[in-house]
Order: C-alpha cells, then structure tokens, then sequence
C-alpha cells in the first residue's frame, strides 16, 4: 500500500475531528465512562439479587442504594475526620499568623516590599479571590450535575443491560 499526500491529510483529519469530538463530548462522556465501571462492579451482586427472584429495576435500585451508602459513609468518614480538625484550629490559626509573619519579613528583606506596601498588594488582589470562589462555586456544581448522571447512568446501564448487550444486525 502506497501512502498518498491525500491519504496521509485524510488519516490525519479523521484523527483530529476523533480527538476534536472526544474533547468536546468529555462532558458526557467522563460521567457514562465511570458510570460503566461503577455498574460493572455492581453487576455480579445485581444478577444474585434477580437470582433471588428480586425484579430487575429493583434490584438495580438496591445497587444503586448500596453505592449511595458507600459514598455517604465514606463523606461521614471525612467529615468526622475535619471536626476532629476544628478541635485544633486555635492551633492552626496561631502557626498560620506565625507563618505569615514570617512570610512578610522575607520579603522585606529580600524584595524591599515594606509590610504596608505588601497589605495593599494583597487589597489590590481581593477581587482575584472573588473570582476564585466563583470558579470553585462552578467546579462545585460541575461536580454535582456529574454525580448525579453518574447515579443515572449506573441505574441505566444495570436496568437495560440485556438491550445493550444485544446486537443488531
């Protein structure tokens, strides 16, 4: 097989509007990707509730319900984990005030920004922070929506998985 300008410009234009597609279909794509693990997970404890008679939407709701209760015990385990941080937080808030004190004085002595000049510097930069809390609200949400197709998905893919799995010609 010979290779032509053309056919190497047509591999190379297929291979950019793949690449070009699964960029921007990563917003569906990523959540139905690890929605397909999660339910390939629960697939075997699916099929022995259906074995014990359970119907099949059900059994996929107590698959669903079971991946819930992971989740929320394992976000009960963190939270515990930071009001045991709060505990100490007396502790933290003097070593960060020590920190920035320490912060401050370098760099007075080795950039010669005074402690005033370095306060309206970071005065000047409070309107940055807003805008940092609105892009971790966004990345907050984001998170959410994907989550909650995620649930969708592995319900989905459980429920309908014979229709799935068959071919058609």
């Amino acid at each position: 097989m010979t290779l032509t300008t053309s056919s190497i410009l047509k591999k190379l234009l297929v291979l950019f509007l793949v690449v070009a597609g699964l960029y921007y279909a990563k917003e569906f794509l990523m959540p139905l990707s690890i929605g397909a693990v999660l339910a390939t997970l629960f697939l075997p404890f699916c099929k022995w509730l259906e074995e014990k008679k359970v119907p099949r939407g059900v059994a996929a709701f107590i698959c669903l319900f079971v991946l819930l209760l992971v989740i929320t015990s394992i976000g009960a385990l963190l939270g515990w984990q930071v009001a045991e941080l709060t505990n100490d937080i007396t502790l933290i808030k003097q070593r960060s005030v020590e920190a920035a004190h320490s912060i401050q004085h370098y760099i007075l002595l080795h950039f010669g920004i005074t402690v005033a000049e370095q306060s309206q510097l970071m005065k000047d930069q409070q309107s940055s922070v807003s805008s940092i809390v609105q892009m971790v609200a966004g990345s907050m949400s984001y998170v959410f929506k994907s989550f909650v197709l995620v649930l969708v998905y592995v319900f989905l893919l459980l429920c309908y998985r014979l229709h799935i799995k068959k071919i058609h010609p």
